[in-house]
């Protein structure tokens, strides 16, 4: 049963987390089907044609009722208002560095997703104590709508750079970059699913566990969200920002320490909030800098980005699935 904005707010994320998901699909099909040119084309098009699905204002009779089915309500609601929009706007960043990585000579793409993570955590910070208390939701659905006509301007006009731009460099001038990535394994697929899909649990399950059993308290889901998006962009600015003699040992040490807290939740005797709010967030932050540091140290060359990316989402979506779906099914409590 769904109780609560912060229940409601993890069904959100697993929608953008699936949302994503088809993204980085959408991506990955362009860069393995079509020719640079012809993806221009064809995601130029997608593009203009998704101007015409503004405003994105939905219809009242869209808002799901106290008798229905809240899960696939809220679900109805974003596919049918930001569903298309989003899709386009999840492929920007696997779509550019993938650009990025054919009209440059030994540049790393992967530093672009660090960026755009910032750009997510400027997002979270600004508009639940900037934006919503200060807008009505008729302007911020006119600003997001002008919003994303210029996203749509800018990426059209990256798309058209890079069907200007000389063919993609040969594979000897990807020599150097690839120099410095992880040769890939067999097994480094699974594990891009697999560490991403507990990066995922991680955060889902600790902002419930937070926001539902320790406190109460309006945009408490901020921060968890806030240190997993830290997390990325640390690892993903530069291989030397994640050092496993420092992540692994916080990350063991803070598994007995979040078992205590949880024996203590049960046994009646807890501490102070702003004590378990603090060694909550501690814990999630290790363990996500360990799952997104390993991912990064073993992320592949240049040319299986587009790869890389969709089995990360792959692993995120599964992860939301499993805490939002399947574990109020199989367990009792937080």
């Amino acid at each position: 049963m769904v109780r609560g904005s912060p229940a409601v707010w993890t069904i959100c994320l697993l929608f953008f987390q699936c949302g994503l998901l088809l993204g980085y699909t959408y991506t990955h099909l362009f860069a393995r089907l079509l020719k640079p040119s012809r993806q221009v084309i064809v995601h130029l098009s997608f593009l203009a044609a998704s101007l015409l699905l503004l405003p994105i204002t939905p219809d009242p009779g869209m808002k799901p009722t106290g008798g229905a089915a809240p899960l696939l309500g809220i679900i109805k609601l974003l596919l049918f208002t930001v569903g298309v929009p989003y899709l386009l706007v999840s492929t920007t960043g696997p779509l550019i560095q993938h650009w990025y990585g054919l009209s440059t000579k030994g540049a790393s793409p992967y530093r672009l997703y660090a960026l755009s993570n910032v750009g997510s955590l400027l997002g979270l910070q600004t508009y639940p104590f900037l934006f919503e208390p200060n807008l009505s939701l008729d302007t911020q659905t006119s600003l997001w709508s002008l919003g994303y006509g210029l996203f749509v301007v800018l990426a059209g006009g990256s798309a058209i750079l890079v069907y200007r731009s000389p063919s993609p460099r040969s594979s000897a001038s990807n020599s150097r970059e690839e120099a410095t990535t992880t040769r890939s394994r067999s097994i480094d697929p699974p594990l891009w699913i697999l560490l991403s899909a507990c990066g995922s649990i991680l955060l889902l399950s600790s902002t419930n566990m937070m926001t539902q059993d320790v406190a109460v308290i309006p945009f408490l889901w901020v921060l968890p969200l806030a240190l997993y998006l830290i997390s990325f962009l640390i690892a993903f600015d530069s291989p030397r920002c994640y050092h496993r003699w420092f992540w692994m040992p916080l990350f063991l040490a803070s598994v007995p320490i979040s078992i205590l807290l949880l024996n203590q939740a049960h046994g009646g005797e807890e501490l102070d909030i702003r004590i378990q709010v603090t060694l909550y967030s501690a814990a999630l932050f290790s363990a996500v800098m360990v799952c997104h540091g390993e991912l990064v140290r073993i992320k592949p060359e240049a040319k299986r980005l587009t790869s890389f990316y969709l089995l990360v989402s792959l692993g995120g979506a599964l992860g939301g699935a499993f805490v939002n779906l399947l574990a109020p099914r199989l367990f009792n409590g937080f």
